[in-house]
């Protein structure tokens, strides 16, 4: 077999290439020649373009796993907040969206699969799209959840607006903790000079 010799010209240099001989394009992507002279991308992304990359960013992260227990505190309160007759008669499901009363009403499996695939898809846009357009969607979603959470609180469990008072506040205590942690001492320290 012959070994063919590739040649990229970059704007900044040039660099010839043996066949299968990988290199790092402009910094972004990952790739290898074959023998044809296609370029075969070892990380799945075409040259053109970049990969989709999670986010580094603590906050976005941290916020994510706040968006997940605010939407799991109202899939469970949704559960559980159904009539007698649901667990026999899932088309009695009492849901005000109607999304997610099309699923609940075909039985709480549907609706736990739904949940989860709803769940995930949520997590991985927030973690892969640019950091404010996630900020937007992770607060968009815990808004909206919470909305849903506090109405079962207040009409189902008949806590009333202190229900939702009280949840309200514990969100935003952990919404706080976890979008602006404490400094440690050493930074407070060189930020004060």
């Amino acid at each position: 077999m012959t070994s063919a010799v590739f040649e990229i010209i970059t704007k900044s240099e040039s660099v010839v290439l043996d066949k299968q001989e990988r290199i790092k394009y402009k910094g972004k992507v990952n790739l290898s020649l074959t023998a044809e002279g296609q370029w075969n991308t070892l990380s799945g992304c075409l040259p053109s373009m970049t990969c989709l990359k999670f986010t580094t960013d603590e906050t976005v992260k941290r916020l994510c796993w706040v968006m997940v227990g605010v939407i799991l505190f109202d899939d469970i309160n949704t559960l559980l907040g159904q009539p007698a007759t649901f667990w026999q008669h899932p088309e009695t499901a009492d849901e005000f969206n109607r999304l997610t009363h099309f699923f609940i009403s075909h039985g709480w499996a549907w609706y736990c699969v739904y949940e989860l695939f709803y769940i995930g898809g949520a997590f991985f846009l927030a973690r892969i799209l640019p950091r404010r357009l996630g900020l937007v969607i992770l607060l968009a979603l815990i808004l909206g959840h919470f909305d849903g959470g506090s109405s079962w609180l207040a009409h189902r469990w008949h806590f009333g607006t202190q229900g939702m008072v009280i949840y309200g506040i514990i969100l935003a205590v952990i919404l706080v903790l976890s979008a602006f942690p404490q400094r440690s001492k050493s930074n407070e320290k060189i930020d004060s000079v």
